[in-house]
């Protein structure tokens, strides 16, 4: 079922993304008690005298990221807007900074860490934005809101390619936890010098809590919290979506540089995959491609 979107606009917004629309493939139509609506691809966007705007269909959302950015969607009752704080017991929002992954369980491609710091200011500005837990986004939103987060929030990615991947995966004891905790606390550490930050919440991957150890040494001062599904505090779900974008165009790259189409994952269509990059680059380019220690990997490598 398509989600619908509502936004308030006034007569000057409504003039200019009637005047963007004139300049893409659109349809115009007339309709009852509106001053425009178009549709294009099974989406129809109305724009009705009342002043609101109603999107509807596929790829909605992206098309209300391209033509709207960070508007803010109002709700059918003019409630809407997303809730002060998550439930559950999290830290205040605010000047808070959150880290998150991306690549882990997927067999090709390396790995991707992203921490975002929020300020007030700069949390009331991604409120107004659809931004949530990545997983819960549609890839080409996450490609298109990740360049406006990263022009207004602190933010650090480190971005390991396979190679590098790899290599580190074994200077960190042949540990991926262990990688994972290094990369975590160097973009924490990293956003922390750039703010007055005064909570971290990390997308829990290990019950060890290894970040906060680590962090209670070089950032005393800061109340760290790591807990699964994390990406429901804001600062997460931004770096969430950095991260996430991050290793969507890593991929990209790498599909290019292989002459492969990569899939993401490590379900059905990556056998055929290691299969076709083996008859490609034969059996010792493994590490510049994947994960050369996951299992599914290693039934490939002669």
């Amino acid at each position: 079922m398509s989600k619908t979107w509502v936004y308030k606009l006034n007569k000057n917004e409504a003039a200019d993304l009637r005047s963007k629309l004139n300049e893409g493939d659109f349809q115009f139509r007339k309709l009852n008690h509106a001053q425009f609506q178009v549709r294009a691809e099974g989406l129809t966007a109305s724009m009705y005298n009342s002043g609101k705007l109603v999107v509807q269909g596929k790829n909605s959302e992206a098309w209300c990221v391209q033509y709207l950015g960070a508007k803010p969607m109002v709700a059918n009752d003019e409630a809407g807007g997303k809730p002060d704080k998550p439930s559950g017991d999290w830290p205040a929002e605010a000047n808070a900074i959150g880290s998150d992954e991306a690549g882990k369980g997927d067999s090709f491609g390396g790995l991707v860490v992203s921490a975002v710091g929020l300020t007030s200011e700069t949390l009331a500005l991604v409120k107004q934005t659809t931004i949530c837990d990545s997983k819960q986004m549609k890839d080409d939103v996450i490609l298109q809101l990740a360049p406006w987060l990263k022009e207004r929030v602190v933010y650090k990615t480190i971005n390991l390619f396979p190679t590098d991947y790899n290599k580190e995966w074994g200077s960190h004891d042949s540990n991926v936890n262990n990688l994972l905790t290094a990369m975590h606390v160097e973009c924490i550490q990293d956003v922390a010098a750039k703010g007055q930050f005064e909570a971290v919440v990390v997308d829990r991957f290990s019950p060890r809590m290894p970040v906060t150890k680590r962090l209670s040494k070089t950032l005393p001062n800061i109340i760290v919290t790591e807990k699964p599904r994390a990406e429901e505090f804001l600062a997460v779900a931004c770096a969430s979506v950095l991260a996430r974008a991050a290793f969507l165009e890593q991929i990209v790259q790498l599909s290019d540089e292989l002459a492969l189409d990569i899939p993401l994952g490590s379900g059905g269509p990556v056998p055929p995959a290691l299969r076709k990059y083996r008859g490609i680059h034969g059996n010792d380019k493994w590490q510049q491609a994947v994960k050369v220690h996951f299992k599914n990997v290693q039934k490939f490598i002669l």
